[in-house]
């Protein structure tokens, strides 16, 4: 009996549910400066104990005709992008924040569609970024139509300008 497809199977099904328990675990983090927000894609959290509230102002508002974009691009990053990524914070991958401003969105596509294509190829970025990151390469999203990765840039570029924003601090607000 040959057990190395259930294995196989098994080894998926395991790295899909870590993914999945510590994307969905972790919002806020302690640091230096106190509490703060992994990234401002949230409308509303609020952490009892530190009283501290953080939320996304939406930069596009629905008349925008860049809303249904942003939108789509937004589904398709939960989706997609952040079992690994935060906007505003290095998570398991790196932060997107101004993403689109350090790299042109041609080279995006390539990286997203085949990172490792490029690495063979020899692209210094593509190499010095998987170094930076203890040689981690991301997941290939070769069935991403270009529409689909300008929606997920374009949500980006929005949460990007925007930025996570405190909106209250005060200790032990909210808790009963």
């Amino acid at each position: 009996m040959n057990l190395v497809p259930f294995f196989h199977q098994l080894a998926i099904w395991c790295t899909l549910l870590t993914a999945v328990v510590v994307s969905g675990f972790t919002y806020v983090v302690v640091n230096e400066e106190g509490w703060r927000a992994q990234d401002g894609t949230l409308d509303v959290v609020a952490t009892c104990g530190t009283g501290v509230y953080y939320y996304s102002e939406k930069a596009l508002e629905e008349s925008d005709p860049q809303y249904l974009l942003y939108q789509e691009g937004e589904g398709l990053f939960y989706a997609n992008c952040y079992a690994c990524h935060r906007i505003h914070a290095d998570w398991t991958g790196p932060s997107l924040a101004g993403v689109t401003e350090r790299r042109s969105k041609l080279w995006l596509y390539d990286f997203i569609w085949d990172n490792n294509r490029l690495v063979k190829r020899g692209d210094q970025q593509a190499i010095e970024l998987i170094e930076a990151w203890n040689g981690s390469v991301m997941t290939r999203f070769e069935w991403m139509t270009t529409d689909q990765l300008e929606a997920i840039l374009k949500y980006i570029e929005v949460e990007t300008e925007d930025g996570p924003t405190v909106v209250a601090s005060q200790k032990n607000a909210g808790c009963y």
